[in-house]
């Protein structure tokens, strides 16, 4: 395998390894066009797929209360030809795939996106990933004309520090309520 770590980008993804595990939350989304905010539990699974290329991540929120269910699905990998992190992300809420673009600021994974069709109009996304003692904290930020407001946030601590590495296939964990 070492033969090819002149086309892998190594280093750049082991700095997403916070990202990898099983992770649970309280998550706030704040809806555009004063539609309210929602609180709900917020479950994260990551794991790298068998070359390291790619981190495959998966986001679950139940919110039946407010007649919403969620599962997302994240791809990331990093490009050495742009030298910059790129996120895709597929949404069971969204019809379109969100593509993002960025890099490391300071400790925290900040990537923008493109505009995108979302069930709100077309949006464009501010995404700040950041290591912490307990997990990992997560911000996202609408734009709004020249302005980036606040989407939602969730503060994810790991669930189980044996399962870091489990495959996503036993996704989503067992008593998840």
């Amino acid at each position: 395998m070492k033969e090819l770590n002149f086309i892998l980008p190594v280093s750049q993804m082991s700095r997403l390894q916070f990202l990898t595990g099983d992770f649970k939350g309280d998550e706030t989304v704040w809806l555009p066009q004063n539609l309210g905010t929602m609180r709900f539990e917020a479950l994260w699974a990551g794991s790298w797929e068998p070359c390291d290329r790619y981190l495959h991540m998966t986001h679950f929120a139940d919110n039946r209360a407010a007649g919403a269910c969620d599962s997302v699905h994240f791809m990331a990998t990093y490009d050495l030809r742009k030298k910059q992190y790129v996120l895709h992300i597929f949404s069971s809420s969204a019809p379109d795939v969100e593509v993002l673009t960025g890099d490391f600021q300071d400790d925290a994974l900040v990537l923008v996106s493109q505009p995108c069709e979302t069930p709100f109009g077309v949006e464009r996304h501010r995404l700040r990933l950041t290591p912490s003692a307990a997990g990992f904290d997560l911000f996202c930020e609408r734009q709004e004309l020249d302005e980036w407001v606040p989407y939602c946030e969730c503060a994810y601590h790991t669930t189980d520090l044996a399962t870091r590495t489990r495959p996503l296939r036993e996704w989503p964990p067992k008593g998840f309520s």
